[in-house]
């Protein structure tokens, strides 16, 4: 069984993750990554307690604890700065036994990077093609070389060239909703630990505390609120934001001079697709999700966690991925569709709505968004 000869493609925290997970099991596996070395383009990335569950799985614990902030809240505004909603992560950690967490994404890909075997990755390295072969699955590679494999892991993101090659072309579902996600210094007054987010009518933004006096922070439009023809500048977001009274002020501020900048037109995937013969699926190229949950590296990091497991207590691959796919398909289906919903109603264009959405999310039971999060993230 660990002799199995294994190829996962690309190297971002579901590849890296499920290389971990793999040699934790007694497998060695080979990891290939298109771009010249492994690291993050992203920004800000939210640890659930689930995605934190499966880091201390894998033996992280520690630089988890030492690279992230612990986050004791989750609290939704109204433009003058009143809440609307909000998460006891404190509580939520007090049932789940996890923490949930702040970080840099260069810093968790680089906590993954370094718990694994580097001899086994190659960067620059792309993969053409992929096809069936007996007992196995060949890989073409940009050299033009080909290797046979027992297995191939396509962690190549949304895009994915491996879910192409097998499934064909997937089309994405539009959530006409852009976000600039930003990197700036946390200014010297704001000392809160937690995720904030503040609703407006067509427009979000939000911002979370991480390591090294940083700051991340997101702004989201509705489609029809920009040209993406001609993108605003950070200028004339904030300005789009200036209506968002409480800390916002201070952090508008602070994304003035911004340290890294990334846009996202917001897309998910339109039909789930994990495993076919010797190759599966995980992370984005499976199931790629919207943001409003903060699932997506989650997802990856569950499935990462559950492959390896599958491949060292089945009796075969063809087994493994038949207990995979339907232990996953469900609860990926349910955690994309539910974080696409939570993106229309958090940022609906009718102020009739959001006037309705704000008095309806108040009258909710105090613990009951912590509850529905124990509930939502828990069930895997």
């Amino acid at each position: 069984m660990k002799n199995y000869k294994i190829l996962i493609v690309g190297g971002g925290i579901a590849g890296l993750s499920a290389m971990r997970a793999l040699e934790n099991k007694g497998f060695s596996p080979e990891l290939v990554e298109q771009s010249d070395a492994i690291h993050s383009d992203g920004t800000g990335i939210l640890l659930g307690f689930n995605a934190v569950s499966v880091l201390e799985n894998l033996g992280l614990k520690n630089e988890v604890e030492h690279a992230g902030v612990k986050l004791s809240t989750m609290t939704a505004f109204d433009e003058k700065g009143k809440s609307v909603v909000a998460c006891d992560l404190d509580y939520v950690q007090e049932k789940s036994g996890y923490a949930t967490y702040g970080i840099d994404r260069e810093g968790l890909i680089n906590i993954l990077s370094s718990s694994i075997n580097k001899a086994q990755i190659k960067t620059a390295t792309k993969v053409t093609h992929v096809t069936h072969a007996p007992q196995g699955v060949e890989a073409v590679f940009d050299d033009g070389s080909v290797k046979h494999y027992d297995l191939l892991i396509g962690a190549d993101g949304i895009h994915s060239a491996v879910r192409k090659a097998i499934f064909g072309e997937i089309p994405l579902r539009d959530a006409k909703q852009g976000c600039w996600r930003f990197i700036a210094k946390t200014p010297e007054n704001f000392t809160k630990n937690g995720i904030f987010e503040s609703f407006g009518v067509g427009k979000r933004a939000g911002y979370m505390p991480m390591q090294n006096g940083e700051l991340y922070a997101y702004i989201l439009l509705n489609a029809n609120e920009y040209d993406a023809r001609h993108m605003p500048s950070t200028q004339e977001l904030l300005q789009r934001c200036e209506t968002f009274e409480g800390d916002w002020h201070m952090i508008a501020q602070a994304l003035k001079e911004p340290l890294r900048t990334r846009f996202d037109a917001l897309k998910d995937l339109s039909q789930i697709c994990i495993a076919k013969d010797r190759v599966v699926l995980i992370g984005d190229a499976a199931h790629a999700v919207t943001p409003n949950l903060g699932q997506g590296a989650a997802m990856g990091l569950e499935d990462a966690e559950l492959l390896a497991y599958y491949l060292d207590t089945s009796k075969s691959i063809q087994s493994a991925l038949q207990a995979f796919e339907k232990r996953r398909y469900k609860r990926v289906e349910a955690i994309k569709n539910k974080s696409y919903i939570i993106g229309k109603i958090a940022q609906s264009s009718s102020p009739l709505f959001c006037k309705l959405r704000n008095a309806f999310y108040r009258l909710l039971p105090a613990r009951f968004i912590a509850e529905d999060t124990l509930k939502t993230l828990g069930q895997r």
